[in-house]
């Protein structure tokens, strides 16, 4: 339903949702854009840059608050992307399985 996610972390999986990770809109009640980012994230092997006819100016902002959630999130030090300049693209580090796979 593109609202769930299954999280496997050193071999414990869990179930959680976009309000439970904190990328709810609270004034729609539906996922932010940071979320959206990260199906688009799993749609695209793990992988944005401009070629994607999805990408446009703002992603740089959504790619921002999307890490710091992330690390908000499972409490990483580190940013979950690779360096932008390295890889030319907006590339995350976890590995994201789409729901149709």
């Amino acid at each position: 339903d593109g609202h769930n996610v299954k999280i496997t972390f050193k071999d414990k999986t869990v179930s959680s949702d976009y309000k439970e990770m904190g990328f709810e809109d609270k004034k729609k009640r539906l996922p932010n854009k940071q979320w959206l980012l990260l199906q688009l994230l799993a749609e695209s092997n793990g992988e944005v840059n401009w070629n994607n006819l999805d990408a446009n100016y703002n992603i740089k902002h959504k790619k921002s608050l999307l890490s710091k959630g992330l690390k908000s999130c499972f409490g990483l030090k580190e940013d979950p992307f690779f360096p932008y300049k390295q890889e030319k693209s907006y590339k995350i580090k976890i590995k994201l399985i789409p729901e149709s796979n």
